[in-house]
């Protein structure tokens, strides 16, 4: 729902703030979804406007979700596989679409 109600620049523009408020989130909450709703977001904002995709690879976002997702996953011990692996697809489809030609971000 967080995702849902504020526009795709202020995402891009807060992000490092989420990304590092999600792993304190409360148990219960299901950070994986948020985590992949951001990270589908602002894939489509980034194919959508020239300006979002230069910004999402110059601030790295890449490195910084898969960060985040490593700090979510070890903070939420009782986290489910399937749930992580949400994430993890969802980082994968993020870095097709505003990394399609850096096929060394699969491997991380």
């Amino acid at each position: 729902a967080v995702i849902q109600v504020f526009p795709d620049s202020f995402h891009l523009g807060t992000l490092d703030s989420l990304l590092g408020a999600l792993p304190e989130m409360q148990p219960g909450v299901k950070v994986h979804s948020v985590m992949a709703s951001l990270m589908d977001r602002l894939a489509r904002y980034a194919a959508a406007d020239p300006w979002a995709m230069t910004r999402l690879t110059e601030m790295r976002a890449f490195e910084r979700f898969r960060d985040a997702i490593g700090r979510i996953i070890s903070a939420q011990a009782s986290m489910a596989p399937a749930d992580a692996v949400e994430m993890y697809v969802a980082l994968m489809n993020f870095t097709g679409s505003v990394h399609p030609n850096l096929v060394t971000n699969v491997n991380q």
